[in-house]
């Protein structure tokens, strides 16, 4: 066994060095979010990007309240929200999660 082992080694030590290619992805799951994987397979069901609950989540955890669902069509969803006793306007990116625009309504 030992002189079979070291004839792997030898071989694996005399050939050229391979490129290990190699692709991680990490999708953190927030308290109070649920649990989104990113774009791919979820549920059975290949999804590109977030539902409309799952973004007003986004926006309460941000630390705005009575959130509500304006428009959730397209790339940029639309939100209201109110936070230290004014109104805003929230768009968030549907695919990554991300706020991209605030502004006062």
């Amino acid at each position: 066994m030992a002189a079979l082992l070291a004839g792997f080694l030898v071989m694996g030590t005399a050939s050229e060095p391979v490129e290990a290619k190699t692709s991680i992805n990490i999708w953190i799951g927030l308290p109070g979010l649920g649990y989104w994987n990113g774009p791919g397979y979820y549920g059975g069901v290949y999804r590109n990007r977030l539902g409309c609950q799952e973004g007003r989540r986004i926006i309460d955890y941000r630390g705005y309240n009575s959130v509500r669902a304006v428009d959730c069509g397209g790339r940029y969803f639309h939100y209201r929200g109110r936070r230290h006793g004014v109104w805003y306007i929230l768009e968030l990116d549907s695919r990554t999660g991300h706020i991209y625009r605030i502004r006062r309504a």
